[in-house]
C-alpha cells in the first residue's frame, strides 16, 4: 500500500499529457486508489468518449493490479454515439476490491478516447490512454526523456499488455546518446510496474538524461510512461514513450491491392464514358 500512495503521489502532482489517442484498445499504465497514513484518499477519476456520431460503443474495462497475488478485474461498458462517461472516482466495480494500484486497459469495438485524472486534497493531473498498438516487443524499444536527479524524482510506469512475459532493458543515455548504465528488468505477464530512476540507477545524481526502454527476450510487449517529480515545488512533468510510425517507403499487399482496385476502377469508368 506504501508503494501505491507513492505512486499515485508522483502522478497527482504531475502536470496534464498533452495529447489524446482515439482507439479501439487503449491502456493507462497507471491507475488506482489510496489511503495514506494520515487518511489523505487517492483517488481515479476515469472519462471514456465514444468520439463517432453514428456508432455504440461497447467495450470491456480490465484493471491489471501490480500486486501478484491479486487477478484482473473486468468491468464493461456501454456507449451511445458521442456519449462520454465519466466515473468519478472509479471504485470496486472497475478495480475488482476497494483499493488497488495497476494498470486500467479498455478494449472497444469502436475507436473510444480514455483520460484519467487523479486526484487528492490539493494535488490533481490529468493524463490520456495510450494504444496498445504502441507497445513495444522483443527486438523494439521506445525513449522518455526528462530524467534529471539533482532537480527531483523520476518515476516509470510499465504495464505489459499481452499476457506474456517481458525482459527488457533500461538505458541510461547522456546528452549526448552515449550509454552511461543499464539495468536489465522482468516484467511479468500482465502486470503493471512502478520503478524510480533512483533506485535502477544509484550512481546517477546530476546532469540530464533520457532512457531508452529495450525489448530483450519474451513474446510480451509493454507501454510505458514517465513522470518527473521536481525536488522543491513537487510539481511533475509527465512523459510519453516515443511511438515508432511505420515507414512510407512501401505498401502492404493489402494497401497496394486497394489502390490498384481503385485505380482499375477509374479507368474503366473513363473508358465507358468515351
Amino acid at each position: 500500500m506504501k508503494v501505491a500512495l507513492a505512486t499515485l503521489l508522483s502522478i497527482a502532482v504531475a502536470a496534464p499529457l498533452a495529447a489524446a489517442y482515439a482507439s479501439r484498445d487503449v491502456v493507462l499504465p497507471v491507475a488506482g486508489r489510496a489511503t495514506g497514513a494520515d487518511g489523505r484518499l487517492f483517488l481515479t477519476a476515469l472519462w471514456v468518449t465514444n468520439p463517432s456520431e453514428r456508432d455504440s460503443v461497447d467495450a470491456t474495462l480490465t484493471f491489471s493490479p501490480a500486486e501478484e497475488k491479486l487477478l484482473p478485474h473486468a468491468s464493461a461498458l456501454h456507449l451511445n454515439p458521442g456519449e462520454t462517461r465519466v466515473v468519478d472516482p472509479i471504485d470496486e466495480k472497475i478495480l475488482g476490491m476497494p483499493a488497488a494500484l495497476g494498470s486500467l486497459r479498455i478494449e472497444a469495438t469502436h475507436d473510444v478516447l480514455a483520460t484519467a485524472r487523479v486526484y487528492s486534497r490539493g494535488l490533481t493531473t490529468s493524463f490520456n490512454a495510450l494504444p496498445v498498438q504502441f507497445a513495444i516487443g522483443t527486438s523494439e524499444s521506445a525513449t522518455l526523456q526528462g530524467v534529471a536527479p539533482a532537480d527531483g524524482r523520476y518515476k516509470i510506469y510499465f504495464a505489459e499488455v499481452t499476457g506474456n512475459p517481458l525482459d527488457i532493458s533500461v538505458v541510461l543515455l547522456d546528452g549526448r546518446g552515449a550509454t552511461m548504465a543499464t539495468k536489465r528488468m522482468y516484467i511479468d505477464h500482465g502486470r503493471q510496474v512502478t520503478t524510480d530512476v533512483a533506485d535502477l540507477f544509484p550512481q546517477f545524481t546530476s546532469g540530464t538524461a533520457t532512457l531508452r526502454v529495450e525489448g530483450v527476450n519474451g513474446s510480451g510487449r509493454i507501454v510505458v510512461a514517465g513522470s518527473h517529480i521536481a525536488r522543491e515545488s513537487q510539481d511533475s512533468t509527465p512523459f510519453e514513450m516515443s511511438f515508432t510510425t511505420a515507414p512510407r517507403d512501401r505498401l502492404g499487399v493489402l494497401e497496394a491491392l486497394t489502390y490498384i482496385a481503385v485505380a482499375v476502377a477509374a479507368g474503366a469508368a473513363l473508358f465507358l464514358r468515351r
